[in-house]
Parts: structure tokens; sequence; C-alpha cells
């Protein structure tokens, strides 16, 4: 399977898990220590908003600490839904040969995105508290 395909489809997938969350869930807990659902949320949009910079040519420097901090603000789902849709909007202009960094990489660009379920370990939604 290529590094495109495997993003895509590990977008999707948290994309269900999120569109199944109960808005009251967003401070339950994850088997990740220390991680809240909404601090989990805000890490993957913020990697999606990563790797829609990175694919359209910019570096680390060029983003600098735009992307840093609350990603989620008063409606977590929308910023969600938003970041989500960029990244897979970027990642199929790019396609199956994406240079980034000077580098055919997809895996350094993309692997942290979704593969969120390592961290849940499909306990979607999760329990309350």
């Amino acid at each position: 399977m290529s590094e495109q395909t495997r993003f895509t489809t590990a977008l999707a997938t948290f994309d269900s898990a999120v569109r199944a969350l109960p808005g009251d869930r967003l401070g339950s807990h994850t088997p990740c220590a220390g991680w809240d659902v909404r601090a989990l949320l805000n890490h993957v949009v913020g990697e999606d908003r990563w790797a829609v910079e990175l694919l359209a040519g910019r570096s680390i420097a060029d983003v600098g600490d735009s992307l840093d901090g609350d990603l989620l603000g008063e409606d977590p789902f929308a910023a969600w839904a938003a970041a989500s849709a960029a990244a897979a909007a970027a990642v199929e202009a790019a396609g199956p040969d994406a240079v980034v960094g000077g580098r055919r990489r997809w895996r350094s660009t993309c692997a942290s995105s979704p593969p969120i379920t390592s961290c849940t370990r499909g306990t979607w939604p999760p329990p309350p508290g």
C-alpha cells in the first residue's frame, strides 16, 4: 500500500471516529498518558495542517510557530473538518511522487497524521472521565 493510500485510509478512519464522538467526551482520557481527547484531536489537526504546509513546499522555518497552541478554538469539530479536508486535498494534489524537503518522503510528512488508533486502541468513543 502506498504512503498516499495509507494516509487517506487513516484520515477516513479517524474522521469516522471523530464524527461519532459526542462533544461532551473531549475531556475524556485516552490510553496515552497525559492526553485527553481534545489534546489528541488538537495534535492531529496540527499534523494535518503541517502536512498541507510541507506538501505545498514550505519549510519548517517558513511555518515557524504558526501551528503551535490551540488549533481547535471554539468548535473543535469544525477545526477537524477543515484541517482534514485541507490535508486530503493536499495529499491528492501532491500525488504519489510528492517531494518534501528535497526528498520523496511521504512517511516523514504524513506518518504521524491520523494513525491515532494506536493511541486510542480502538476505544472510540472513549469512556467518560
